[in-house]
This record gives C-alpha cells, sequence and structure tokens, in this order.
C-alpha cells in the first residue's frame, strides 16, 4: 500500500549534546575527581602466572580537534622513545605499549608494559623516569622535519578512505553513541594535524604529563603476580 505522507527529511547536521547531558550518559570517560590521583590493584588469579603489568594512564578528557591533534603527535613520538628506553635499553618486559587512549569521548595518554622481571610499584618509578627523560631529551631534540613527517603520516592515515563497510560506519556510531556529532572529525584532526607546532608539544607535556604538571591527573592500573603481590603485602583476593 502506498504510504499516507512522505517522511520528514533527515536535518543535515544535529547539534552536539550539552556535557552535562554526555556526563550524566558516560560518566567514567569524562574526568577523575578532584585533585586528579586513581590507583587499582589486583593480583593475577592464576598462581603460576609469572608477570606483573602496569597501564599508567594520564588523562586528558573530552578534546577539541586541535588539542586531540597534539595528543596524537605527541603520543607518536613519545611511543617510539617508551619502547627504546623501557624495552629495548631498560629490558623490563616483551610488551611496552606508549599510546592513545580512549574512554568514551576522552582521551588521555597511556603507558603500558608487561612484566616478568619487575614489580608494577618498579614499572611506575621506570615510566615516571622515562617520562622526565623524555620531556628532557627526546622533546627537545624533535627536529622540525621529523615533526612534520610525523604529522604527515598520521593525517594520511586519518584521510585514507575506508575499505570496508565496517570501518566506514564505526567512527559514525561513536559520534552517534558520545552524542558527539562531529562527523567531519578525521577531517578535522589530519587538518590540524599538520599545523602542530614543537612548542605546543612541549606546553602539553608541561601542562598535563610533567611529574609537577598543573594539571596532571593520573590512574594507575596495578596488576600484580602472586611473588610481587608476596612481596609487596597486596593481599591475593585485592581487587
Amino acid at each position: 500500500a502506498p504510504l499516507e505522507a512522505a517522511a520528514a527529511p533527515l536535518p543535515q547536521t544535529l547539534p552536539p549534546a550539552a556535557a552535562s547531558e554526555r556526563l550524566e550518559a558516560s560518566p567514567r570517560a569524562r574526568r577523575w575527581l578532584e585533585g586528579g590521583a586513581m590507583r587499582l590493584r589486583s593480583v593475577a588469579s592464576n598462581p603460576g602466572e609469572k608477570n606483573s603489568a602496569i597501564e599508567l594512564h594520564l588523562h586528558l578528557g573530552e578534546l577539541e580537534p586541535r588539542e586531540e591533534a597534539r595528543l596524537r603527535l605527541l603520543a607518536s613520538v613519545a611511543s617510539k622513545d617508551a619502547f627504546h628506553c623501557l624495552r629495548t635499553v631498560r629490558q623490563l618486559g616483551y610488551v611496552v605499549q606508549c599510546g592513545v587512549r580512549s574512554m568514551g569521548a576522552a582521551r588521555g595518554l597511556s603507558v603500558l608494559i608487561q612484566s616478568a622481571v619487575a614489580s608494577p610499584t618498579e614499572l611506575e618509578r621506570h615510566i615516571e623516569e622515562w617520562l622526565a627523560e623524555f620531556r628532557a631529551t627526546g622533546l627537545e631534540a624533535l627536529t622540525d622535519d621529523r615533526l612534520a613527517d610525523t604529522a604527515f603520516a598520521l593525517s594520511s592515515n586519518l584521510l585514507e578512505p575506508p575499505r570496508s563497510l565496517a570501518q566506514e560506519a564505526a567512527p559514525i556510531w561513536g559520534e552517534i553513541i558520545e552524542q558527539t556529532h562531529r562527523w567531519q572529525r578525521e577531517v578535522e584532526l589530519a587538518t590540524e594535524l599538520r599545523a602542530v607546532n614543537k612548542a605546543e608539544l612541549i606546553a602539553l607535556f608541561d601542562e598535563h604529563f610533567a611529574a609537577a604538571a598543573p594539571s596532571r591527573q593520573k590512574a594507575v592500573s596495578l596488576c600484580y603476580s602472586h611473588p610481587d603481590a608476596e612481596a609487596e603485602g597486596v593481599p591475593c583476593e585485592q581487587q
């Protein structure tokens, strides 16, 4: 049977939901409690597991395109430095990762290590030492050419056409779920990436990631092997 009336046309744009509405919909992804510190401890369920692990996360929250471009660029530069320092030089473990961590629409920088030679407490110390070294040497030594090459690679990856329907739909669903409705996010990020300079990366690090940074929000997840838990007095039923 013919439809009695044509459907109303869909709007071309949707306004993003208010931040307060999104906070209520997904509170854990937005910000830490005032004071910016969170520590989670757990013990491996397998008593024979020899590895301990840590994820140290430095949280930023929801970001505008220019802010996210700075974070992505800094994370890309830091990733290679972290792998060289923490895995190759310090030989802490086979798994060493550093990159952008997303929680809903919020972003931050995370460092993850799995190690059979150091406890989570020791791993945290190593990460903090690496962060200080990276600020003093890695960032200061960053050349304009390397920065431009890194920005070009990241922006080119963002602008690469999707190769499947799933790849095309995934970012759109993310905008719908988080009620942010930035349909051209990848294009905006790609544009901003090519405009970020070294001074902006240093300012971002000093504001959010340095040990004494005024806006630092740190969350640490520590997973202990049974021997490391016993050595540090962490109850094996710790969650």
